[in-house]
């Protein structure tokens, strides 16, 4: 019959996505509460990595998310460039950070 998704099953990945997400929140919060100094530094970093990640995959996964091809690999571009620039801030404001 083929692996097809049903609409009750975009609703399950939705929940488990909002539970992962809040655990994942306060486990942040527990943590920074903790190490406040690292876990800023810590926030960019992840965010640099989380931006990277999502533009290779965007790039190199066969991602169809608008029409035409063009608008694909600008965004997968400008999520790079938006991490990397994620990166440069981190390490130039880093006395501030």
């Amino acid at each position: 019959m083929g692996n097809k998704l049903s609409l009750t099953y975009g609703y399950d990945i939705i929940k488990f996505s909002l539970l992962i997400g809040f655990l994942v929140g306060l486990l942040f919060l527990a943590v920074f509460g903790c190490f406040p100094k690292h876990m800023t530094l810590v926030s960019f970093g992840l965010a640099f990595l989380v931006l990277l990640a999502a533009g290779l995959y965007v790039l190199l996964r066969p991602v169809h998310l608008f029409n035409l091809e063009i608008w694909t690999i600008l965004l997968g571009v400008g999520l790079v460039l938006v991490g990397i620039a994620y990166l440069a801030y981190m390490v130039c404001y880093k006395r501030e950070i």
